[in-house]
C-alpha cells in the first residue's frame, strides 16, 4: 500500500506561537506567572 507522510508541525506549519499564547492563557487563567518565548520552547517535545 502506496503512503504519503508529511511532518506538518515546524515544517507545513509553524505552531510555536499557538502553542505558547495557549501557554500563557492557560497561566493567566490559573494566576501562574508567564515565561519566557525561551522557556515555552523547552517545554515543548523534542524534535524528531
Amino acid at each position: 500500500m502506496p503512503a504519503i507522510l508529511f511532518d506538518l508541525d515546524g515544517t507545513l506549519l509553524n505552531t510555536g506561537k499557538g502553542i505558547f499564547n495557549s501557554f500563557r492563557h492557560t497561566f493567566e487563567h490559573y494566576g501562574i506567572q508567564s515565561l519566557t518565548d525561551d522557556d515555552y520552547r523547552k517545554l515543548i517535545g523534542p524534535l524528531l
